[in-house]
């Protein structure tokens, strides 16, 4: 086989297992979070309160008003956070992210093995941070 035809032949390999490997499709957003209702959160009900004292009183930031991890969206746990904060960095959210993670999994008893949605909100109900560990 001519050097040419040997290239040609590599890159139509390639191309053909990127396209069988669904590599060359653009990740979409999750349905879930295409819903309005999702973009604000309401008040803090009184369970994902008493789990935010409970995190609190185990360390955690004290901006945590409410943490509900009850809910399920496109088969994976979604994690809803009520701050006081009403902004928030991307360097906070990456330490807020594992802790409230650690201690869902130790001390509530929480499981993700397929991973889960997570849902930050400030103090004045609009979302600060929506993350996606699927």
């Amino acid at each position: 086989m001519k050097p040419t035809a040997r290239g040609t032949a590599a890159a139509l390999l390639v191309a053909a297992t990127l396209l069988l490997t669904g590599c060359s499709t653009p990740n979409r957003a999750p349905e879930f979070y295409s819903d309005p209702a999702h973009r604000t959160a309401g008040p803090v009900p009184a369970e994902a309160a008493q789990v935010a004292e409970r995190f609190r009183r185990n360390g955690g930031e004290k901006a945590i008003k409410g943490v509900d991890s009850g809910a399920v969206a496109e088969g994976v746990p979604r994690i809803t956070v009520w701050s006081s904060d009403t902004q928030s960095d991307n360097d906070h959210f990456n330490e807020l992210r594992p802790a409230i993670e650690t201690y869902l999994k130790e001390k509530e008893g929480w499981e993700a093995p397929d991973g889960y949605f997570l849902d930050i909100y400030g103090g004045d109900g609009t979302l600060l941070h929506r993350f996606d560990a699927r």
